[in-house]
């Protein structure tokens, strides 16, 4: 009994059948779990009941979200926000629909969220939070711009250079609807300039994928 008193206790729910329990090795745990400060957890299987807590072998696995989760998080994280006269999500909405055929789970969820660690309030450890995987985490920090670092240069030192090519087909994306936008608001000579920035980056990407 003294391990319950070592560490605070917090309570979260999880899903049947994504736990396994340390005694039968049975995935029939409830949905409350509990666990400790230390990081481990304990439950409660249905299948030993009569056994008490349990130790869990496995770790928690959090759902991912899927595409329409995300599209709603991009809503409320841009609200306020507009591109070319629309609310600002149809814009990573748009970037996700031109990644090409076969693209994965991760790059389509890094489309819709790459403004969303430059943009919005929301950082690393809220997308971490809400369950999104590393691999979809790395890209949009590839693709969200570092201030420091000239446009063309910053394209090619870190996002061709990381390797990433999910990182690549994002910002490739980005480029295209950026390039190919009517925006009727922004000045014909920076529309020009910006026009053939979004080209050459499209080049330099081209090139390493």
């Amino acid at each position: 009994m003294s391990i319950w008193r070592s560490y605070p206790l917090k309570k979260i729910r999880i899903p049947k059948g994504s736990v396994l329990c340390g005694t039968c090795h049975g995935t029939g745990v409830g949905e409350e779990t509990r666990i400790f400060g230390n990081g481990e957890a304990y439950i409660q299987c249905e299948t030993c009941s009569g056994k008490g807590f349990t130790l869990k072998l496995i770790e928690i696995q959090k759902p991912r979200p899927t595409i329409e989760d995300t599209i709603a998080f991009i809503k409320e994280a841009h609200e306020g926000q507009s591109y070319g006269g629309k609310p600002y999500w149809t814009h990573p909405y748009g970037v996700m629909k031109l990644l090409p055929a076969g693209s994965t789970d991760d790059e389509r969820h890094a489309a819709l969220l790459h403004d969303v660690l430059e943009d919005t309030k929301y950082n690393e450890g809220d997308l971490r939070e809400r369950g999104y995987s590393d691999e979809t985490i790395q890209i949009v920090k590839l693709v969200s711009k570092k201030d420091n670092m000239p446009y063309l240069e910053w394209v090619e030192k870190v996002i061709v250079g990381s390797g990433n090519k999910g990182a690549m087909r994002v910002k490739y994306a980005d480029n295209k609807f950026n390039h190919d936008a009517d925006d009727t608001k922004i000045d014909p000579k920076r529309k020009e300039s910006l026009k053939a920035r979004y080209a050459k980056s499209m080049e330099i990407i081209q090139r390493a994928l």
